[in-house]
């Protein structure tokens, strides 16, 4: 995607604008937290730029370092996700400890309930470029299934919005209803 996926537009809205009212939705207080040089629509909730840390780009260094603004236990929804119903992230909120969202028992996607306490891990496991969703259930994040956080979740809810094709699926989706 030429501007970027927050910036992408799915019926009218940007793909960070419809996370932020997923958000929200689920009785959160959006903020996004990104690479100091992201380009980034007009949005109207708080900006957390990441230091930049040694190394090529990696989800985790966002994760900890908006664990690290935070101070207390985060919800992290990535852009890319537009279909994912906000009782998934209340359900994920509302958890005693680390979550991760899964789907038929497996990680599904980088939607979690993370303790700031992670941050440190986080931060050097990004850098060493270790795999996102395994380094969080390897740190003892449990598996919250999509089905039982969101019961009657639309089977495209988990559909990842990263490049032009799967754009072009979920407007697609969005016109069916």
């Amino acid at each position: 995607m030429p501007t970027g996926k927050a910036s992408a537009l799915l019926g009218g809205t940007t793909l960070l604008d419809r996370a932020a009212a997923t958000v929200r939705a689920a009785g959160l207080e959006p903020v996004v937290s990104t690479r100091a040089d992201a380009v980034l629509p007009r949005v109207d909730v708080p900006v957390w730029p990441e230091p930049h840390p040694s190394g090529p780009p990696h989800p985790l260094h966002g994760i900890a370092a908006a664990l690290a603004s935070a101070g207390e236990p985060i919800v992290v929804l990535p852009v890319d996700l537009p279909f994912l119903p906000p009782p998934a992230l209340a359900a994920l909120a509302a958890g005693p400890g680390d979550a991760v969202l899964a789907s038929a028992g497996r990680p599904a996607a980088l939607v979690a309930r993370l303790d700031p306490t992670l941050a440190p891990m986080l931060r050097e496991a990004g850098t060493s470029g270790a795999p996102a969703l395994a380094t969080l259930v390897a740190l003892g994040a449990v598996l919250l299934d999509l089905v039982e956080a969101a019961p009657g979740a639309p089977p495209h809810a988990l559909l990842n919005v990263n490049d032009e094709v799967a754009l072009a699926e979920a407007e697609t989706l969005l016109v069916r209803g």
